[in-house]
């Protein structure tokens, strides 16, 4: 089981060095792992099955799988027992669902999964939490695809100004909001921000 776990903590440390392929394959065998040693209901299987969404997306495979591979996790997590509508797991579910459903074109269902999962992070964790970031700068970046320019762009310039205040310059998610602040309309190429499910 550790092995298991070091295998997908790993295959997210590959996706932050933008070795998103390695990642996918790490994230896939760790996957069928978890399946065969814990089962499919487990919170590590549920967990690394949002990272395979996330590693999906990212190269560019089926949006719709990924779209799956999402709501299945946020699905799974909310069956556990003594997990509450309001628990951040489910909105980094939903934040991870959020960014499938945009890759396959569902602008209204990106916006309501990662604006819902934005407000749970905000009212759980604080404005200033990582976590709370991440969603911010993904909720613009949604909203942008989804044609709110103006929105947008007050969220994306707001998300860059409290990333750069408390995470400081260098972090991910702070590089992630610079750079989409300096594309402004040209959403094409806007960065997102994976958050997974920490190993508890």
């Amino acid at each position: 089981m550790v092995q298991v776990r070091v295998h997908w903590q790993y295959a997210v440390a590959l996706r932050l060095a933008g070795r998103t392929r390695a990642a996918k394959e790490r994230t896939g065998k760790a996957l069928r792992d978890f399946r065969e040693l814990v089962g499919s209901d487990h919170p590590f299987t549920l967990g690394c099955r949002l990272s395979f969404a996330n590693d999906h997306r990212r190269v560019g495979g089926d949006p719709d799988l990924a779209v799956e591979l999402a709501r299945t996790a946020l699905d799974g997590f909310a069956a556990l027992e003594g997990v509450r509508e309001q628990h951040p797991f489910l909105a980094l579910c939903r934040l991870g669902l959020g960014l499938a459903l945009r890759a396959a074109g569902d602008h209204p269902g990106a916006v309501a999964n990662v604006e819902a999962a934005a407000a749970v992070l905000r009212a759980r964790l604080g404005d200033t939490h990582p976590w709370t970031l991440a969603a911010a700068v993904d909720e613009a970046r949604v909203r942008m695809s989804a044609g709110e320019t103006a929105t947008a762009t007050a969220l994306i310039t707001a998300a860059h100004a409290d990333c750069v205040e408390f995470l400081g310059p260098d972090h991910p998610h702070t590089a992630a909001a610079a750079h989409n602040l300096s594309l402004g309309p040209a959403d094409e190429d806007w960065l997102e921000c994976d958050v997974d499910i920490p190993h508890t």
